[in-house]
């Protein structure tokens, strides 16, 4: 269980999202929210500028259901992998909060 090997050096820490491989999005967790998340099987997240929990699709329905919880090495951040519910994670209505693309000219 991830709970045993990690501790939380910090209040809230990033949490990278992963569905079908790819990065949808990127938000903070808390050691509540985890708790919670592990419980549930739903994404809950720590919103910073609002101060409270918030479940991923409490409002939209496109709840993140998980499937996997990695830990990087440095235990300062998760990487979950996800099931999006309606395929849809962007409170813009996209499947992405990745959507701009800027590239370098050479």
């Amino acid at each position: 269980m991830i709970s045993k090997k990690f501790y939380w050096k910090k209040k809230i820490i990033p949490c990278i999202v992963q569905y079908n491989g790819k990065v949808i999005m990127q938000a903070w967790i808390n050691k509540y929210c985890f708790f919670k998340t592990i419980f549930y099987d739903i994404l809950h997240y720590w919103s910073r500028s609002r101060k409270k929990i918030w479940i991923k699709g409490s409002t939209s329905f496109n709840f993140q259901i998980v499937r996997n919880i990695s830990i990087d090495c440095d235990n300062d951040a998760f990487l979950i992998n996800i099931k999006q519910v309606n395929n849809m994670c962007c409170h813009f209505i996209k499947k992405s909060c990745f959507n701009e693309i800027y590239k370098k000219n050479n």
